[in-house]
């Protein structure tokens, strides 16, 4: 299954990968962020690290539809 996956993510268009890769970074920035504000003071931030780890989610869901929505347009 992740060989079809990543056979499928190769043969997109330039935009729609570029689209899919920022989505990836983004939310690895986001995870970090939790993390670091994990590591600095974890009883002042926890409440915004918790909304932080939740976030990357949302965001790849989104970055994955507009990823196969630019894909379908450029076919």
């Amino acid at each position: 299954m992740i060989k079809k996956l990543m056979e499928r993510i190769n043969k997109m268009s330039a935009q729609a990968y570029t689209t899919l890769k920022l989505t990836y970074i983004i939310s690895i920035l986001i995870l970090s962020a939790a993390l670091a504000l994990l590591i600095i003071d974890r009883r002042r931030y926890l409440d915004i690290a918790r909304e932080l780890y939740s976030l990357p989610q949302a965001v790849l869901l989104v970055g994955g539809i507009v990823s196969l929505v630019m894909e379908d347009m450029s076919s």
